[in-house]
């Protein structure tokens, strides 16, 4: 399951600018968010946005990094398909929210 999120993850990078890099092993993963994928400048705002949107979807993350720009994933080991899924479909709408957010 790891590996299916990891792939999604690098999918939603390629349709998100504000992905800067998408790193992990198994079910430990980091997405970093960028105000611009070439400067990598860190999008905390963004990242805090996504984090409490998530939650209000009842999925649980957090951030790290020196400037909290990098979102952690620790889905429950018991995690399957259909969920994995449902993460990413999630952070494909939120991560839009935050787009048109950002261009107000």
């Amino acid at each position: 399951m790891g590996e299916r999120l990891l792939v999604g993850l690098k999918a939603l990078q390629e349709q998100h600018p504000v992905i800067g890099d998408v790193r992990g092993m198994g079910l430990f993963i980091g997405v970093e968010l960028v105000i611009s994928q070439k400067t990598r400048e860190p999008a905390t705002d963004v990242a805090n946005y996504v984090l409490n949107r998530m939650r209000e979807e009842r999925i649980l993350m957090g951030t790290e990094g020196p400037a909290d720009n990098i979102l952690k994933i620790r889905p429950p080991l018991t995690i399957d398909k259909s969920d994995v899924d449902m993460i990413l479909n999630v952070l494909d709408q939120v991560l839009a929210e935050a787009a048109l957010l950002s261009a107000t």
